[in-house]
Parts: C-alpha cells; sequence; structure tokens
C-alpha cells in the first residue's frame, strides 16, 4: 500500500470484498488506520465484527504473522534464484500466492482456493492429467464404436416412431442402399414428416375438446333459461282464500233507558 490512511485502506477492502464478499470478522494489529472512527464505521455498516491484537504482542495474530513470514522466505529464495533472473517482483509474488493458494494447508488439509470456491485452481499439472483422460476415453471410444458395413438383402432392426407413446424395433431388411447423406435427408424428411402428424393430431385433439367445451355450454344456457322461464307464484303458490257475500250478523243490545 502506498498509503496508510484509513480511507486508502477502505478503497482496498472494498476491492477485495467485491471479488470475495463481505466477511464474518476482521483481526489486526493496533495500527492507527484500523483504530480511526471511520474505519469502525465502516465495520459496523457492513456487519463486520472487528477484533484487535494486545499492544506488542504480535503473537496473538499467529495466522497473518506466519502468512507474512512464509512470504518474505519465498520471495527471497524467489530472488536468490538464477532461473528468474530479470523476473519483476511482481511476478515472483503472484507465482508464489497462486501456489500456496492452490497447496493443502496443514491444519485444513484442503487448499485454501477448494475453502474459498469449492474447487482447486488449474495448475500447469493438470494438462498431463488431461492429455491421460484425453488418451484413455480415445482408446475407449476406439474399442466401443463399430464400422458395420450393410448390404441389400441384411436383416436389421429400424426403430418405429409410428406411435410416440411406444417406440419399438421392428424387424427389417435392407432393400436398396443410398448414400450416407441421402439416408441423412430420408431420416430428416421422416422425421418432419412424423412431428407434422403429432401437431396434426394435437391440433384435431384440441379442437374435439373445444367443440366438447361449447356443447357443454349450450346445454347450460338451456338448463338457466328453463329456470328462467318457471313462474314463482306458481311454483310456491299462496292457497286461495275464499271470499264469502253475507254480512256477518251484528248483536243489537236495547239502549239502556232513565226510568223516571
Amino acid at each position: 500500500m502506498s498509503k496508510m490512511n484509513s480511507g486508502y485502506l477502505i478503497e482496498k477492502l472494498r476491492e477485495i470484498f467485491g471479488r470475495f464478499g463481505l466477511p464474518n470478522k476482521i483481526i489486526s494489529d493496533n495500527g492507527p488506520q484500523f483504530r480511526s472512527s471511520e474505519f469502525i464505521e465502516f465495520c459496523k455498516q457492513n456487519g463486520i465484527v472487528f477484533y484487535t491484537s494486545p499492544p506488542f504482542h504480535p503473537a496473538t495474530n499467529g495466522a497473518a504473522e506466519n502468512a507474512v513470514k512464509s512470504l518474505k522466505r519465498g520471495i527471497y529464495k524467489a530472488l536468490k534464484d538464477k532461473i528468474n533472473k530479470g523476473v519483476t517482483v511482481s511476478t515472483l509474488i503472484n507465482r508464489y500466492l497462486f501456489m500456496y493458494r492452490n497447496s493443502p494447508h496443514w491444519t485444513t488439509n484442503e487448499c485454501p482456493a477448494k475453502l474459498m470456491f469449492g474447487r482447486k485452481l488449474k495448475t500447469r499439472l493438470d494438462f498431463l492429467r488431461h492429455s491421460k483422460i484425453k488418451k484413455n476415453t480415445e482408446s475407449y471410444k476406439n474399442k466401443t464404436i463399430r464400422n458395420e458395413v450393410f448390404k441389400e438383402g441384411d436383416v436389421v432392426y429400424a426403430r418405429d416412431f409410428s406411435n410416440p407413446n411406444k417406440k419399438n424395433w421392428e424387424k427389417a431388411v435392407i432393400e436398396e442402399l443410398e448414400e450416407f447423406s441421402k439416408y441423412d435427408d430420408y431420416i430428416k424428411n421422416y422425421e418432419k414428416e412424423f412431428l407434422e402428424e403429432v401437431k396434426e393430431k394435437e391440433k384435431e385433439i384440441k379442437t374435439q375438446e373445444l367443440e366438447i367445451k361449447k356443447a357443454s355450454e349450450k346445454v347450460d344456457e338451456k338448463e338457466k333459461q328453463n329456470i328462467t322461464d318457471v313462474n314463482v307464484n306458481d311454483k310456491f303458490s299462496l292457497p286461495e282464500v275464499k271470499q264469502n257475500n253475507v254480512r256477518p250478523v251484528r248483536n243489537k243490545k236495547s239502549p239502556k233507558r232513565l226510568d223516571l
């Protein structure tokens, strides 16, 4: 890092988080760029738990210190090697990191790249393995592929596609041999005809379904009309009350008079 302030540190961490996502926690020393309010607020906003090692005791952050120590040792050895003469330091660092991330760690017995991405990184050693697999597959193909030569009158079995639900093999006899290109054209035309037949059958089925729906809708409309035509008064008619023209008899009472 060219600068050691908190703003530059946050920008570098954003680049890392953009590639690998947000971590659960960050462990660092007590540098001023880590103890700044800006960095602490950045960790809070992103849900990162931040830990610091005790002052003047770097052994508590042993994993980071060990990684730095092994990196320095590897770069020192690479610079002393005559093979790497003229190679830049950044290239040596990238080579070291590539091999380190693709090598099993003694605590986890897994490669750091595999733990991060779920797979090992491809190296030049994989080309040797790929060539072996390619040779094995080619030899297997040469063993399994049959170069059959047919003649007129030979008995063969052909797939029958007339019934789409049952694909049977039917016994047949070769009557005439044609060129391979003509045979391909014949197969393509046969497949087209078969697909057209299937589409026609589907159309017929759809038209039948539509006719059945229309017929059922007509029946339902007729039933509704019959129901509406029924007179409600006839269906729920009240009993008629017979009315008599005779007036009711009144009880006449004699008037009360004063006897003087």
